[in-house]
């Protein structure tokens, strides 16, 4: 019902950037991924400095899980990363991308591929250092940094980061 509206919008108002926005979520929240990142690319051709859109199919390309699309959406958050250095969305998408990169390089287990991961492990691992940093109190980075302890088998930090990150959650569930 919601995407028929949005499709008329579209038909009645084509440089409409918002409806092509919601019909490409909706897409990937059905699974039509290609259908949802021709939304999103339209999307970015009326609009190129949309960051929005730029975030959403970068998003989308890190749901699909392979290197070529991981290589998409790094490509996408560093286009929104010139324009804002100081943002945590796309900061930690980046780190995201790079833990996906190391566990898949890891399973492959060559020696090869063992050496490449601690590369993208390092990335991670500066990603989520910098947004807390920027942001101390950014949860997901936190988050993200008890995973980075807890791979180098940190026991004790891991520990702790992710207990802290338990309690400010709490405490701001609280708090709203």
């Amino acid at each position: 019902e919601a995407a028929e509206a949005y499709k008329g919008l579209i038909k009645k108002y084509p440089h409409y950037v918002d409806a092509h926005l919601r019909l490409g979520c909706e897409a990937r929240a059905d699974g039509r991924h290609s259908d949802a990142e021709e939304h999103f690319q339209h999307a970015l051709k009326l609009e190129p400095a949309n960051q929005e859109a730029r975030g959403l199919l970068g998003s989308l390309f890190i749901a699909m899980g392979n290197e070529e699309a991981f290589d998409k959406a790094e490509g996408c958050f560093d286009e929104i990363l010139k324009v804002s250095k100081h943002d945590a969305y796309a900061n930690l998408s980046l780190a995201d991308i790079y833990m996906r990169r190391m566990n898949n390089l890891l399973g492959k287990k060559s020696p090869e591929a063992i050496k490449k991961s601690h590369g993208q492990f390092t990335k991670a691992k500066e990603k989520f250092y910098e947004v807390l940093k920027m942001y101390p109190n950014n949860m997901y980075a936190g988050n993200g940094f008890g995973a980075v302890f807890a791979h180098l088998k940190k026991w004790p930090e891991a520990k702790q980061t992710l207990q802290m990150v338990k309690t400010a959650n709490s405490m701001r569930t609280v708090s709203h």
